[in-house]
Order: structure tokens, then sequence, then C-alpha cells
């Protein structure tokens, strides 16, 4: 009887290794610590998990999409729910440190805000992230060391269509050089808060239109006009 039972306690750790092997694996992290590495990973995979079941998550162009460590890279996206970082995350086999207006960070989640490192942004009420200096500088320098940051230029949601794009991301693109991967999210849920998106199912789909590079000699202003005419 206490063989079999070495033999299930054997059984089940090696189970339980190669979980937390596979995990790990899947971290998108460049350089995780090793504190965090299985955490990460688990918090990747569920992200998969969540958008596949609750929202039918499916992608095109992921052939634009780089490789994991493939930094520095922009990914921009159009803005449509809550659910977006997640949504565009899941496709993604790397880290992807968003912009996030501070309004929009609820102090009862600061852990989550810490956790994903989340680059606050003073949008002073105006839903431009193109202001506040100290959240352009600490993007760019995320970017030099090699990191990807998440952007969504219109600053907030849009009622209908496509808003306007504010002249950070051109700002960015252009002191860091960068290269941009440009996304499309459409099929989110329209709810009236917006973190109900990600409880309220849906058939969402993330198009990669494509990675844009600029030369140095192109001024921000036009960046930021070039990436919004893709949507068009």
């Amino acid at each position: 009887m206490m063989m079999v039972w070495l033999i299930l306690a054997l059984v089940a750790w090696l189970l339980w290794a190669a979980m937390c092997s596979y995990i790990v694996t899947r971290q998108p992290r460049k350089q995780p610590g090793l504190q965090d590495e299985v955490l990460v990973g688990l918090a990747y995979v569920f992200c998969k998990s969540f958008v596949g079941l609750m929202h039918r998550g499916r992608a095109t162009g992921v052939e634009h999409v780089p490789a994991r460590g493939a930094g520095p890279l922009i990914v921009v996206s159009n803005h449509t729910a809550g659910l977006d970082p997640m949504l565009i995350q899941a496709f993604c086999p790397f880290e992807i440190t968003w912009m996030m207006g501070r309004d929009m960070m609820m102090p009862r989640f600061d852990v989550i805000w810490e956790l994903l490192d989340v680059i606050a942004v003073d949008r002073g009420g105006t839903g431009k992230a193109g202001r506040d200096t100290a959240a352009l500088r600490r993007a760019v320098k995320l970017l030099k060391a090699g990191g990807v940051v998440g952007i969504f230029p219109e600053g907030h949601i849009p009622e209908r269509g496509l808003g306007e794009f504010s002249a950070g991301v051109g700002m960015i693109a252009a002191m860091s050089g960068a290269p941009v991967l440009v996304v499309r999210v459409s099929g989110t849920p329209k709810t009236d808060r917006a973190w109900k998106s990600l409880i309220t199912p849906s058939q969402s789909r993330v198009a990669f239109l494509g990675l844009e590079r600029f030369e140095k000699s192109e001024k921000p202003e036009a960046i930021t006009a070039r990436l919004r005419g893709m949507y068009e």
C-alpha cells in the first residue's frame, strides 16, 4: 500500500513539474525575475484561455507579429473596449507594457497595475496622451532597452468610428526609432463601463495590419497621420 502511495505521489509531482515548466515557457516577459516567472506565465495562459472561451477571440495577420524578444516595438491599436489590452496580449508572444490614463486606473487594482508595469499617463482631462512628458520619457526609455510599449492613440473609447490620434504616438515613434505594429480590434462588446466588456461574451477579432518602420527624418506629426491613415 505504501508503494502505491509513493508511486501516486511521484506521478503527481511529475505532473505538477510539467505544468510549471509549461507555464514558465509560456510567460511573455523578456527577462522575468525568478520570483514572477510562474505567476506571469500563469496569467498569460489564463489570458489566452479567457479570450478564447469568453470572447471567441480570433486573429488575422499574425505573420506580422514579431517573435518574443524581438523588441523594441510599439503596438498601436484603435480603442473599442476595456477588453482591448487583454485581447491583443493574448495573440502576442511578448509582454506589452501598456500606456493607460491615470484616471482610469482604479486604486483597488493597484496590485495589477504594478504587476503589469503599466505606464500611467496624466491626460489632464483632455483624453490626449501627448502632454505627459514624464510618461513619454518612460515609454521611450523602455523601448530603447528593447521593450514593447502598447498605445491607444485615441486616448479614450470613442462613441463611434475612429477618433483623433494623440501626437504622443508619433513623438514616441520618432524619439525611440522603434517599428510600429499596427492593430485593428473589432467585435468587442459595447458596455456602459469599460470593465464590463471583460465579462460580457463576444466574438472579438484582432487584425494585425502590418509592421511599419519610419525614417529618422520623419516628423512626429507625419508619423501620427500615417498611422491613423492605415485604419481608413
